[in-house]
C-alpha cells in the first residue's frame, strides 16, 4: 500500500473567491440576456434583441470559462523547480549571466498561481526564488497578480491569482544551471503547453519542509 500523499487539495476558501469573482463577471452577460427578452417583446427588434440574447449567452459561458482551476493535481516531485502558471512556451533564452524563460497566458488559462519551490518568498510584491546562485526573478507583463494574504508556499500550493492575457518572464542564474546535475535543464522548447506545476529544472529544497512529498522516483504519480 503507498502511503505517500499523491495530490495536492485546493484550500476551498481560495476557490469559493475565484468562483465568486467569476459570478460578479457574469451578472453581466445575464442583465444583457434579460434586457434582450425585454426588447424581443417589440416585434420590429426581435431580430436584434436574438443576436443580442446569443453575444450575451456567448459571453456568459466565456466568462466561465476564463476562471477556470484546478481542485486536485498531482503532487510535483522533489527536488523540482515548477512553473507557477499555466501556458504555453515563448523563448528560452541563455547568455553567460542569465537563462530566461517565457511563459504566455491566455484568458482560458488556469487562474491560479502557485509556488514553484518552497523557498519561494513573496518580497514587496514581487516572486522570488533565493539560491546559492542568486535569485530567480518573476516579472508579470500585462497581467495582474493578487497575493493571497498569508500564502502557504510549499511546492504546488496556490499562492495567488493572475488575471488578464500576457506573460510571466523567470530569471535564472546561469551559475545555477551549470552547476545541476547532468541532463539538466529540463526546460521546455519555444511553442510547447505549459502545465501548471510542470517540472522546469532541478533545485534542492530546503532541509526542513513540512510539505507532503511526492512519492520516489520509481513509484509512478496517479494522474489527475
Amino acid at each position: 500500500m503507498n502511503d505517500y500523499p499523491q495530490f495536492i487539495l485546493s484550500d476551498p476558501t481560495y476557490l469559493k473567491k475565484i468562483k465568486r469573482r467569476q459570478y460578479l463577471w457574469q451578472i453581466i452577460p445575464v442583465l444583457l440576456i434579460f434586457s434582450a427578452f425585454g426588447i424581443g417583446t417589440i416585434q420590429i427588434l426581435q431580430y436584434p434583441a436574438a443576436a443580442l440574447a446569443g453575444i450575451a449567452a456567448g459571453l456568459f459561458i466565456f466568462i466561465g470559462a476564463a476562471h477556470r482551476y484546478k481542485h486536485r493535481l498531482p503532487i510535483p516531485p522533489q527536488h523540482t523547480f515548477v512553473s507557477p502558471l499555466q501556458g504555453r512556451t515563448m523563448y528560452v533564452r541563455s547568455n553567460e549571466e542569465l537563462s530566461v524563460v517565457n511563459i504566455s497566458r491566455i484568458f482560458l488559462d488556469s487562474v491560479e498561481l502557485r509556488s514553484p519551490h518552497p523557498s519561494a518568498q513573496i518580497v514587496e510584491n514581487e516572486l522570488i526564488v533565493p539560491t546559492d546562485a542568486g535569485n530567480i526573478t518573476f516579472r508579470f507583463n500585462k497581467v495582474k497578480v493578487e497575493w493571497l494574504p498569508e500564502p502557504n508556499m510549499i511546492r504546488g500550493h496556490v499562492i495567488g491569482i493572475v488575471k488578464g492575457h500576457g506573460s510571466c518572464t523567470i530569471s535564472i542564474p546561469a551559475q545555477l544551471l551549470q552547476i545541476l546535475d547532468a541532463g539538466n535543464p529540463i526546460l521546455t522548447q519555444k511553442g510547447k503547453p505549459m502545465e501548471i506545476c510542470q517540472p522546469l529544472f532541478t533545485l534542492h529544497d530546503p532541509e526542513k519542509q513540512d510539505s507532503p512529498t511526492a512519492p520516489p522516483p520509481e513509484e509512478k504519480d496517479l494522474e489527475e
